[in-house]
């Protein structure tokens, strides 16, 4: 089986567990009339017989995520009952989002047509965007139907005769540049495993002469994901990778450790670096690279609101598997600047705070007066550290008494770590 054949079956595999999850009696509902529906069943939520309890919770489960939206705050307004049920249905509705949102985008590309016109059509049907300044005069002429997004933007790519700029800087967004003269077309040399794109982009072979026992091989991966979603960070465990020669012969030891990386929305890719020994020299390419890259994903994004800084100090909101406390208020003496103190707190930490946290400080947040104005946003450090939360203080310039601001902070309410298993074939060795 081939490395294309391999990387399309592990996006059905994704597919088919989504449509499994999914496709549990999902009931459709218009959305005029999902607000009452929704309305209705949560009031059962806390009918007097267990059954239409039960009932009512598996029928706003089926009604899926869409109906997000429209559920009420599971707070001390509301039955006990409801609140437990409600914070549970929540929960597996935001995991659902999650979940989905890891799976590869389908997408149909037929004809010949303007670059311009392939790109518009691939973000019209994924919300994945490209930046193109360079292939205004180009046409390709493509045939692609129901194709995982990247499969599809590898074909496009190779027919313009473009690449991708990693570097680019477009927030959410993919950016084409220039390909090297002679380059490799971009179409099978990469795994591809959900929303992500893995490639081999560099082999180094590190001979060390004072010190022979520290001669290895380093093998560069770059991992790409649809821009539609960042991940909160990106995993590869040394201890599952395993790479054979022509000959079947597993030539790497298994390793210790793991390597890490933190994407950043304004960059496409990360770099991981792979080490292992030198193989011997009739060694002329590895036959076949395994490994699983391990990517947490964050669910939707949840906003938390806090109104009157000086009286909601304290004060904490949940959502989902997600506590959001606004801890304090720290104010200077003369320069305006104040402190406001954000603590987060997951009941099921699933590696969001291990090691590289610096997702943390990219969540969005502002201090709003009654015009709406933002207050400038300084600075930003971390003030606390733990196995299921952390803290984040801010600094902001405001002006005005602070009674007049209010606080919104934004945050992913679910997080779930993805395995994602990839083989790479026919690497030459240097």
């Amino acid at each position: 089986m081939s490395l294309l054949e391999r990387g399309a079956n592990s996006v059905k595999n994704l597919l088919l567990i989504t449509c499994l999850i999914w496709g549990q009696g999902v009931t459709a509902v218009p959305e005029r009339d999902a607000g009452k529906r929704v309305r209705e069943l949560v009031r059962q939520l806390n009918a007097a017989q267990r059954a239409q309890r039960q009932s009512a919770e598996r029928a706003l489960l089926e009604l899926g995520p869409e109906i997000l939206s429209h559920l009420p705050e599971a707070d001390r307004r509301l039955p006990a009952e409801t609140q437990v049920r409600l914070k549970r249905i929540v929960k597996e509705l935001e995991r659902l989002v999650t979940v989905r949102s890891s799976v590869a985008s389908l997408v149909t590309l037929q004809g010949r047509m303007p670059l311009a016109k392939a790109w518009a059509s691939l973000e019209k049907q994924t919300g994945n965007r490209m930046c193109d300044s360079i292939g205004q005069e180009i046409e390709v002429e493509v045939d692609c139907e129901q194709l995982p997004y990247w499969h599809v933007v590898d074909r496009v790519l190779d027919k313009a005769g473009l690449g991708l700029d990693p570097y680019a800087g477009n927030r959410f967004a993919l950016t084409t540049q220039r390909r090297a003269a002679n380059g490799p077309g971009r179409f099978g040399m990469a795994a591809y495993a959900g929303l992500f794109r893995l490639e081999a982009t560099r082999l180094q072979a590190v001979r060390e002469l004072r010190n022979p026992g520290s001669d290895h091989l380093q093998v560069v991966l770059e991992v790409a994901w649809e821009p539609r979603v960042t991940p909160l960070s990106l995993s590869l465990p040394l201890s599952e990778v395993e790479a054979r020669s022509e000959s079947g012969e597993r030539f790497n030891l298994p390793l210790k450790g793991v390597r890490f990386a933190r994407p950043i929305p304004d960059m496409s890719s990360v770099e991981l670096d792979l080490p292992m020994p030198l193989p011997s020299r009739a060694a002329r390419q590895i036959a076949s690279l395994r490994g699983n890259i391990v990517a947490l994903i964050p669910g939707s994004f949840t906003t938390f609101e806090f109104v009157d800084l000086l009286v909601s100090q304290g004060k904490s909101q949940t959502r989902a598997g997600i506590r959001v406390t606004f801890d304090d208020l720290l104010k200077s003496n003369d320069s305006g600047v104040v402190e406001v103190r954000v603590r987060l707190r997951f009941e099921q930490p699933n590696q969001a705070l291990e090691s590289h946290r610096g997702w943390v400080h990219r969540n969005e947040i502002e201090l709003l007066d009654r015009q709406g104005n933002k207050a400038e946003l300084v600075s930003s450090e971390e003030y606390l550290q733990g196995r299921s939360e952390t803290g984040v203080g801010y600094f902001f310039a405001v002006k005005g008494q602070l009674s007049s601001y209010r606080l919104v902070y934004k945050a992913p309410a679910l997080m779930i770590p993805v395995r994602l298993p990839f083989e790479l074939k026919d690497l030459p060795l240097p």
